[in-house]
């Protein structure tokens, strides 16, 4: 039971990782542009 939560909250983690580098571009090109 452990190990599962772990693995889904590294999954979820992961997709915020993710979430997070595409929203600090998106940013970033605002604040350029």
């Amino acid at each position: 039971m452990l190990t599962d939560s772990k693995e889904e909250t590294k999954k979820k983690n992961g997709m915020t990782d993710e979430e997070r580098k595409e929203s600090v571009g998106l940013f970033a090109v605002f604040v350029f542009a």
